[in-house]
């Protein structure tokens, strides 16, 4: 009898002994496991949400879906807090959808908050290029659906939205021929409010948002604005943001 107490006080210390080891195991495990929103690890292409996308046969058609002609390095904030620095990017118009090429594939990027990368004009002088998603459903775009941002504040932003569709072009001979045709249009979002879209002229905010009404003509007097141009409607959206 001695001998079986003993026997089982041995077991039981045993199992005692392997619990503490699984569960300490299991607590490592859970603690050493990437932290995005505090920044504590260094995030790369693997850490990114990465979906096939099957790209059209356009082959025989004129005209680029993509924004960009090359990959271009950009910073990608994800909607845990993550950020991926230097990752190669493009947009794709057609899609709707930010493309990386991982594995000689290319991939998209869904979900995610917003893609910043910097191009250069002709003249060698910097731009700096952003998308974002997240924005409430309007025109049938889902908050998913990535708008270049033009102009960005606490206040107001100032969006651009991409489509492309495949038109018959004029030609001088028999043929007919195929082109891309890009669509461009601008939607305002005032934070925590509405996205309505927007046309260029005098009344591009007024039309739509009448409480933002008066300061934006307030505005558009002293810099003498001309809402026909997208450059100053960027600029007015800047100055509302500061006042």
């Amino acid at each position: 009898m001695r001998l079986n107490r003993l026997t089982l006080k041995m077991l039981m210390t045993g199992m005692m002994l392997t619990t503490t080891v699984f569960f300490a195991s299991a607590q490592t495990e859970v603690s050493s496991a990437p932290d995005h929103t505090a920044g504590s690890v260094e995030l790369n292409i693997n850490d990114l949400p990465l979906r096939s996308l099957r790209l059209p046969n356009l082959s025989e058609v004129g005209g680029s879906i993509y924004m960009n002609r090359d990959f271009v390095p950009a910073e990608i904030r994800l909607k845990d807090g993550g950020v991926v620095k230097n990752i190669p990017v493009k947009f794709n118009m057609y899609n709707n959808a930010l493309m990386v090429k991982k594995d000689g594939s290319e991939w998209k990027v869904e979900p995610f908050e917003s893609a910043t990368y910097t191009e250069y004009n002709t003249a060698g002088e910097p731009k700096q290029i952003t998308f974002r998603t997240g924005y409430p459903e309007v025109d049938n775009h889902i908050q998913h659906a990535i708008y270049q941002v033009l102009a960005y504040g606490s206040k107001v932003q100032l969006l651009k939205y991409y489509t492309q569709k495949v038109e018959d072009a004029p030609t001088l001979g028999d043929y007919s021929r195929r082109e891309l045709a890009t669509s461009q249009q601008l939607y305002i979002y005032v934070h925590g409010g509405e996205i309505k879209k927007i046309s260029l002229g005098k009344k591009a905010i007024s039309g739509s948002f009448p409480s933002l009404a008066e300061k934006a003509d307030e505005i558009v007097k002293e810099k003498n604005l001309n809402l026909k141009n997208e450059s100053d409607l960027i600029q007015l959206i800047d100055e509302l943001n500061k006042r």
